[in-house]
């Protein structure tokens, strides 16, 4: 199975916590999602990843394997801060890779 794994190149930089101003928005919509089980864990692979673009051109997005958690924290969602769509790279910060 190729469904659950990370398909592109991310240069990740261990921070702290992602700020909740961030992600607050997206609590109730993944909340919902969750209990839609449109995110989750089947058979060991997580899935449902949601993200929202911010003003400055980043955008903020759930953690790679955070599906079978019911809420998340700062720690649970990762900053992009660039991507290059022809070397299918990103770049992101937090204490999660996306």
């Amino acid at each position: 199975m190729n469904d659950g794994v990370v398909k592109y190149r991310v240069e990740h930089t261990k921070t702290g916590s992602i700020d909740e101003t961030l992600f607050a928005s997206l609590q109730p919509l993944r909340r919902r999602l969750k209990e839609l089980g449109l995110i989750g864990v089947k058979e060991g692979v997580g899935y449902g990843n949601i993200s929202r673009r911010l003003s400055d051109g980043n955008f903020v997005i759930t953690a790679t394997q955070t599906g079978h958690l019911p809420r998340l924290d700062g720690d649970g969602y990762a900053l992009i801060t660039d991507y290059d769509e022809d070397s299918f790279c990103i770049k992101s910060k937090g204490a999660a890779k996306p």
